[in-house]
């Protein structure tokens, strides 16, 4: 895990087991996360550490054999009680350099050499002297002492480090989604990161129309098969692991977790590694259980951020056809007082018009009624294209085609204002 944790993802753009739910809402949501955060930050257990290799024990070897031969340059100065001293520093080194068992390896060899060189008879395993032999019972006591308490200290030290790592790499995730716009960007940021932290290949799922979708994944371009659909579903129907290493579908190739919050599932995460066996370890779980977390209350943020958005077109279109209703009451009443207004000098006095008044009388009808039928009509187009019924077709058109039918279509109303066009002769076609 350390070595994983040395991975900085610098991307272009930011649920192992069974996870119970949250009570609903945002607050219930954060506070999930940071008790998830705090339980990833926690000290790694001391023997999860990578098992001590042939090099350690060839590195231990080597400080014995150093020791050595210091005690035996400085045995014409000093006792051999003090001599005991420089063994115990080989002990001391290993244990720090290596680890709980190249020491204890480092202090049988430092007792077989302090034996065999330094306490006589010389080059023999005998002791006879029983000054000699409390000498080696406490050297003996002493060095596995310092072996466990330096290799204690060195697992502490590492798992600060880790901590410290681990804390480095949530900052810069949460940075990454509070840095993310759209939807896009955020699960290719999560999708990114988590796969470069733990060494692991991350496919990102949302739903659409109650059907689980790949939406990003890391390597990109990376597919899913059946099964792993399949196991897909089963995450995200049952709010439980699924896949490889799951509860059900175990054949896939791919884990499936669950990211949710107080509000429910938001996404499903996949993960698949290389390594035969379980793909995360125990703290690669806790801190993918963190990292989910923020990446699912970053998810429901753009969710709610688009919910917003939505509300506040429908505002403004609810204000919009307010207006538009009360400006088009206006327009149509205008034609039709002309109309009622002809009609009834029609009827009313027919005796006073002349042939050209009552012609007059009933062009003026005539325009009016097909002025306000143009009206009704936009309205029923309108109408139309909010209800979806009618799609309007697009097509590449001459600009002075356009402004030429307008002006036909507005002839009677210019009749008496005088209409200049200037139009350059190559301009380009428009797509209406």
């Amino acid at each position: 895990m350390d070595e994983a944790l040395d991975v900085t993802a610098e991307g272009r753009r930011s649920d192992p087991g069974v996870r119970g739910r949250t009570p609903d809402g945002p607050a219930n949501g954060l506070a999930t996360g940071g008790l998830t955060l705090m339980a990833a930050l926690g000290a790694p257990s001391v023997g999860q550490e990578e098992p001590p290799g042939w090099k350690a024990y060839a590195g231990t070897a080597g400080m014995v054999l150093l020791a050595l031969g210091l005690g035996l340059a400085l045995q014409e100065y000093l006792a051999s009680p003090n001599i005991a001293l420089v063994f115990l520093t080989a002990v001391l080194g290993s244990a720090v350099a290596y680890g709980l068992w190249p020491s204890l390896f480092a202090s049988l060899l430092s007792v077989v050499a302090y034996n065999f060189f330094f306490l006589p008879p010389l080059y023999t395993t005998t002791i006879t002297d029983p000054e000699n032999i409390i000498a080696m019972v406490s050297f003996v006591i002493v060095a596995v002492i310092v072996s466990n308490l330096t290799s204690r200290v060195r697992s502490q030290a590492i798992a600060a480090r880790q901590r410290a790592q681990t804390t480095e790499q949530l900052y810069l995730f949460s940075r990454k989604l509070s840095a993310a716009v759209t939807l896009e960007d955020l699960l290719w940021a999560s999708a990114n990161h988590i796969a470069l932290m733990l060494r692991v290949e991350v496919v990102l799922l949302l739903s659409a129309e109650g059907e689980p979708i790949l939406s990003a994944a890391h390597p990109p371009g990376d597919g899913l098969s059946e099964a792993d659909l399949a196991a897909a579903r089963w995450c995200w129907s049952n709010d439980r692991a699924a896949g490889r290493d799951g509860e059900a579908h175990t054949g896939a190739g791919r884990l499936f977790l669950p990211m949710h919050t107080g509000r429910g599932v938001v996404a499903v995460i996949g993960l698949k590694a290389e390594r035969p066996g379980a793909p995360l370890s125990t703290d690669q779980r806790r801190l993918l259980e963190a990292l989910c977390d923020q990446a699912a209350l970053a998810i429901e943020r753009v969710h709610l951020a688009q919910d917003v958005d939505r509300a506040r077109l429908a505002v403004e279109t609810d204000r919009l056809r307010s207006a538009l209703l009360t400006s088009i009451s206006h327009d149509l009443r205008t034609p039709l007082a002309s109309i009622l207004g002809a009609a009834t000098s029609l009827t009313t006095q027919p005796e006073a018009l002349d042939e050209a008044g009552k012609r007059e009388m009933i062009t003026t009808i005539q325009e009016e009624a097909e002025r306000l039928n143009r009206f009704i009509g936009n309205l029923l187009d309108m109408t139309r294209l909010e209800s979806g019924a009618v799609v309007p077709r697009s097509s590449m058109a001459d600009l002075s085609e356009i402004v030429g039918s307008a002006l036909e279509r507005a002839a009677r109303i210019l009749e008496l204002h005088p209409v200049e066009v200037r139009l350059p002769p190559d301009l380009p076609m428009l797509k209406l």
